[in-house]
């Protein structure tokens, strides 16, 4: 009766342990599959991104080798200009019309007389210099100017259709006192009767005698070298 009773409960504890190893398994399965769309999610964000990384340094990189790439076409257009400009500059002649643009050569200013008495009554480089500007420079396009500033004690002046190099603008000088003295003194007249008139006279004429002076001359294109800057 004992033994019957033995055997009764190994097989009830039996049991028991299957049942428990079925429902551990199950447990395990169903967990497995609850993880398993968090894993294959968790994969395809990483993979995305990385992706999205990757197109990103490729694009970056791409605007990069492009701006190079203007950076130094613009540069090459740049030069090929410049070297154009001064190819030009250095052997061709310009053959400008006589009209708008004057060649420094000796010569009486053809100006309005009423322009030429106002710039020579201030007697000072202020009127003469304007009166310069007007004739040389100012029915002129600025790089067609008779006159370039080279350095700060070199030029280049037009003649014949020719620049040619005028170290310390000596030559200018030159020109520009002679053309000077010879307008203004073809507009200073003497008056026998208005003693007012014979003062200003003898100021215009000293003013114009100033005209020989090396160093007015040096003054004189000082001051007409601001407008070609």
């Amino acid at each position: 009766m004992d033994i019957n009773n033995n055997n009764d409960d190994n097989n009830d504890n039996n049991d028991n342990n299957l049942m428990k190893l079925f429902t551990s398994n199950r447990n395990n399965r169903n967990n497995n599959s609850n993880n398993s769309p968090i894993i294959i999610n968790n994969f395809f964000t990483t993979n995305n991104y990385n992706n999205s990384e990757i197109n990103k340094n490729e694009n970056e990189n791409e605007k990069d080798t492009k701006i190079e790439q203007l950076q130094s076409e613009l540069e090459r257009v740049q030069t090929e200009l410049a070297n154009m400009r001064e190819l030009i500059m250095k052997h061709c002649n310009i053959a400008m019309s006589a009209s708008s643009v004057h060649p420094i050569i000796k010569e009486k200013i053809p100006l309005a007389p009423e322009l030429i008495k106002e710039c020579l009554k201030y007697n000072s480089v202020r009127g003469d210099t304007q009166l310069l500007k007007a004739y040389y420079l100012d029915e002129t396009l600025k790089q067609n100017y008779p006159i370039r500033c080279i350095s700060a004690r070199r030029y280049e002046y037009l003649k014949d259709n020719a620049w040619t190099i005028d170290i310390s603008g000596d030559y200018i000088k030159e020109v520009f006192a002679h053309n000077l003295r010879k307008t203004y003194l073809s507009m200073n007249k003497i008056d026998e009767v208005n003693d007012v008139a014979n003062d200003v006279f003898l100021a215009n004429q000293k003013h114009i005698s100033k005209l020989a002076d090396p160093k007015y001359q040096t003054l004189l294109l000082k001051s007409f070298r601001e407008f070609l800057m």
